[in-house]
């Protein structure tokens, strides 16, 4: 299906500004003439930024500009570094010297930001782009494994005894903490009943959850107190970081990894086997076929198809997997 680009593009000093429709996917603006759009103002570098869109979004990045590709956002201009995902409509600035409305359709649909093809773009002519730029707008999209995991119970613990609530929270975070640093994760979350993790190599994740899962269980067994439970869901994926101040990743493969976490048994049209509630490690197709050459894991770990899951706003039904560890108490 062609995709088809309206960029307008107004220049706040001359006054003026130009429509350019473009068919194809993904394009490239600067000022070389290799680009697909070509700018000839001395700010914009040869090779600037480019623009892509998939799954319904767009996504701006920028090539090492030396004078930055800007996003316009609450009054301000705020400079993107590397690759950033948005939803039209778009008010990107090149190198401190171009306004450009983004506008984009599929062949046959609706311009994705409702806005009429011939609107007016003399409100763009009063946006100053030599002011207001702030360096904060920083997108990274890494490819790496996430986990999630979570406490059972916790609001019933709380309700019950609060003080055994807490010290139950407390030993759980030891614990996460401990395997998450001996398999080296990248990015840790707590997420007050448990934790948003992600690490480079799958194999790691797994690791970490099953060290997390043997550790509890020993410890339930030799305590008078209440089990600590907990659910974990495995995934691979693109996470997005947005700037080094804000210490948060988002996408859409870490909100799957969040459904997978509370799946229950009503999310499947049919199961192949029991699905336990607590003390699971559950993952995704995409997870296992990651894993599944890898004769280490194969070995240590059983891998069983519970079936498809359909999960609150997630687009298409999830193969799930559950992992069983095979013999080995861990440390």
């Amino acid at each position: 299906m062609d995709i088809i680009w309206t960029l307008k593009v107004s220049d706040p000093i001359a006054k003026d500004a130009d429509e350019h429709v473009l068919r194809k996917n993904p394009i490239l603006l600067g000022r070389s003439r290799e680009m697909d759009l070509q700018f000839t103002r001395k700010k914009v570098s040869n090779r600037h930024l480019i623009l892509t869109y998939e799954d319904a979004r767009v996504y701006v990045e920028d090539l090492d500009s030396t004078n930055g590709t800007f996003i316009y956002k609450k009054g301000m201009w705020m400079r993107i570094h590397g690759k950033l995902r948005a939803r039209p409509p778009i008010l990107i600035n090149v190198g401190k010297s171009l306004n450009i409305v983004v506008k984009v359709a599929e062949e046959g649909a609706v311009v994705r930001d409702g806005t009429d093809p011939g609107m007016d773009l003399s409100w763009l002519n009063k946006i100053d782009p030599h002011s207001s730029f702030v360096e904060n707008i920083h997108e990274v999209e890494t490819f790496e494994s996430i986990l999630v995991l979570d406490l059972c119970h916790s609001s019933e613990m709380a309700q019950a005894d609060e003080k055994m609530a807490f010290h139950m929270k407390k030993k759980l975070k030891d614990i996460c903490e401990w395997a998450f640093g001996q398999f080296n994760a990248r990015f840790i979350k707590s997420t007050g009943d448990g934790y948003l993790t992600t690490f480079g190599k799958p194999a790691a994740a797994l690791l970490a959850a099953k060290d997390i899962l043997t550790v509890l269980r020993q410890r339930n067994e030799r305590t008078n107190n209440p089990p600590i439970q907990v659910r974990v869901a495995l995934h691979i994926g693109n996470t997005y970081t947005i700037d080094d101040t804000n210490q948060d990743i988002h996408g859409n493969d870490v909100n799957i990894t969040f459904r997978m976490e509370g799946v229950t048994e009503d999310a499947f049209d049919s199961t192949n086997m029991k699905l336990p509630m607590t003390d699971r490690i559950l993952c995704s197709k995409e997870f296992f076929s990651s894993v599944d050459d890898d004769e280490s894991i194969t070995s240590e770990f059983k891998f069983d198809l519970i079936g498809g899951a359909t999960m609150k706003g997630i687009k298409n039904p999830k193969s799930i997997y559950l992992i069983t560890p095979q013999g080995g108490d861990g440390e």
